[in-house]
């Protein structure tokens, strides 16, 4: 089998620009970032040759068989049509894989191919999706901004009455025994109520489909009248996070840190997540979330390349949004190794996030390259505190293990406690390793715990 497509495609890319890897036309196939795609590039080495042909057909034959439907349907003639095309399709498939690896050894991979192939489905799902809900929404643009601008903020209480005694320490000592959103149902009650609950709000735990009503309803106003939020847990409609307590030790049997407690959003449900993480990133800018401890966002969203809501919130952190976040959970949102720029530079800025002491990167199909611009920013220093890293369920393989080696041998992350690896495709040596450099930098033994593939 030849591969004319795909070759030609190769051969254009290397004559392009000066400097242009095939890596960075990956991300034009699939829509295009927001930002420079030298950025999301930049750190990569361009190791892509025509001697990888012969090894590029035998990856070509494995999609095929890999996604062709059951025998029996074919010769029944059940829907027979889409294994006509699947040859064109795992072309195209085929080429997005070897575009967006970090290396051969990644690439040709038989491990980690069906977790590469979810990642390719899920994304290009979500990212068709978004752009088609862009183009319904500019070519209604003028109808929803006449249709916000009549909603507006929700109308303010008529009543005048008192309220409990204008006591306001007893009010806000009574209502922080109530979660935030029954707080929140109060505010109905008077004009007082209306002025002085929202401030009583500590934490927040709501679904991503009420999180972009309330921001259709209010806009960044929704988040920046909850002056006093600590905590804010936004989980997928299917299922509530876990309930958690205050003391990180306690959390740390509580919550779940293991891959098997997250899963990625399921191509079946919409991505509305993502369009309120946008919105959550403006409200953040604006001063929303200055004494927030913790941020949930675990299985809230796929990041698309065209609304890249990974970046958006990242920045808004980088610009110091949020001082105090001690627990940034962004499991299950699949932004892959593009996502992991965006997350490097937050982990590397001074003064952006110095209290933070647990960091959930759990299914979120990051692999060699992903995990490289991680460890060093931890290297960096800038997130001394940090003791739970969770990276359970991506695509770590032994290939990528040596990022990890060095982070852990240099004690440039002094306090982890917990580094979480299970789900991936490292082997028995490739764990052994990582144990070896932490007991030879003397993190063994706070480094009490060390999850990996079991």
């Amino acid at each position: 089998m030849t591969l004319p497509t795909s070759a030609t495609r190769t051969a254009e890319l290397a004559k392009d620009r000066g400097g242009m890897r095939v890596a960075a036309a990956a991300s034009t196939l699939w829509g295009g970032l927001t930002t420079s795609t030298d950025r999301y590039t930049v750190d990569l080495v361009q190791w892509q040759s025509p001697n990888d042909l012969p090894e590029r057909r035998l990856m070509v034959q494995r999609i095929i068989s890999m996604t062709r439907r059951h025998k029996r349907r074919v010769l029944l003639g059940i829907d027979d049509t889409w294994d006509e095309k699947t040859p064109s399709l795992a072309k195209r498939i085929e080429l997005s894989l070897y575009s967006r690896a970090a290396s051969f050894e990644e690439y040709k991979d038989l491990n980690t191919l069906r977790r590469r192939l979810q990642s390719l489905v899920s994304l290009s799902y979500h990212e068709a999706a978004s752009m088609k809900a862009c183009k319904r929404s500019q070519t209604d643009d003028v109808a929803p901004r006449s249709v916000k601008q009549k909603i507006g903020p929700p109308a303010q209480p008529t009543s005048s009455s008192v309220f409990l005694l204008h006591n306001e320490d007893l009010v806000r000592h009574i209502y922080g025994f109530l979660d935030g959103k029954d707080v929140l149902r109060h505010t109905a009650v008077s004009k007082k109520a209306y002025s002085l609950l929202p401030s009583c709000v500590h934490t927040l735990s709501l679904s991503v489909d009420t999180l972009a009503r309330a921001f259709e309803l209010q806009s960044t106003r929704f988040l920046i009248q909850l002056v006093n939020l600590e905590a804010l847990d936004v989980y997928s409609h299917r299922k509530k996070p876990c309930t958690t307590d205050k003391s990180h030790d306690a959390e740390s049997s509580n919550v779940a840190l293991h891959a098997w407690g997250c899963s990625e959003l399921d191509i079946s449900q919409t991505n509305v997540g993502e369009s309120a993480v946008l919105e959550l990133a403006t409200a953040i800018s604006r001063g929303a979330g200055s004494k927030l401890r913790r941020l949930r966002l675990v299985s809230a969203f796929t990041n698309t390349c065209h609304r890249n809501a990974i970046h958006a919130l990242c920045a808004a952190l980088q610009r110091g949004g949020c001082p105090r976040l001690e627990d940034l959970l962004l499991g299950g949102n699949s932004f892959s190794d593009c996502g992991t720029v965006d997350l490097a530079a937050l982990l590397s800025e001074f003064g952006a996030l110095p209290n933070l002491v647990r960091l959930d990167l759990r299914r979120n199909f990051i692999g060699e390259s992903g995990l490289k611009r991680i460890m060093q920013a931890l290297g960096v220093g800038a997130v001394a505190k940090l003791k739970y890293l969770c990276m359970g369920g991506n695509i770590i393989t032994d290939n990528s293990v040596s990022p990890v080696v060095a982070l852990l041998s240099s004690t440039l992350c002094p306090q982890l406690r917990f580094l979480g690896l299970e789900d991936n495709f490292i082997s028995p040596s490739g764990v052994q390793s990582i144990i070896d450099a932490a007991v030879c930098g003397g993190m063994m033994p706070k480094l009490h715990k060390v999850a990996a593939a079991e």
